[in-house]
């Protein structure tokens, strides 16, 4: 199992930018979406051969996770080599808010700082 970091979180002409340290042309998109509670990361899934690799959104991330999340656009990763779109990104991300608002099952901590940081997204839901 790998685990990519990200670096940065950009949003530059309609679309969001993705930087992490490690990417390769073996990597593709999977279009699913997890979260790892623990961590207090969302993670987008990249398919590499038979395995996944992890991309975690960590909680310093959430911040630009927000923003994303009330201006969808495409998202895409890259390492400055090599440029993956990945795929379902708002979807997977807006299932899994909805997933987690009031939601125990993920943690008091992890559902307290998911609806802390997200708050405005639950809003425009409502």
């Amino acid at each position: 199992m790998e685990t990519l970091n990200v670096l940065a979180v950009m949003h530059e002409q309609s679309k969001w930018t993705v930087t992490t340290d490690y990417l390769t042309a073996s990597h593709s998109a999977s279009g699913r979406m997890i979260t790892d509670t623990d961590r207090m990361s969302f993670v987008y899934l990249l398919e590499a051969g038979d395995e996944y690799c992890y991309l975690h959104f960590d909680h310093k991330d959430w911040g630009a996770l927000s923003l994303v999340s009330k201006e969808p656009a495409p998202v895409f990763v890259t390492n400055g080599e090599f440029t993956i779109e990945l795929t379902h990104f708002f979807e997977e991300l807006t299932s899994l808010l909805y997933s987690i608002e009031g939601n125990e099952n993920y943690g008091h901590r992890f559902v307290e700082e998911v609806e802390k940081t997200f708050q405005q997204f639950y809003v425009q839901q409502n």
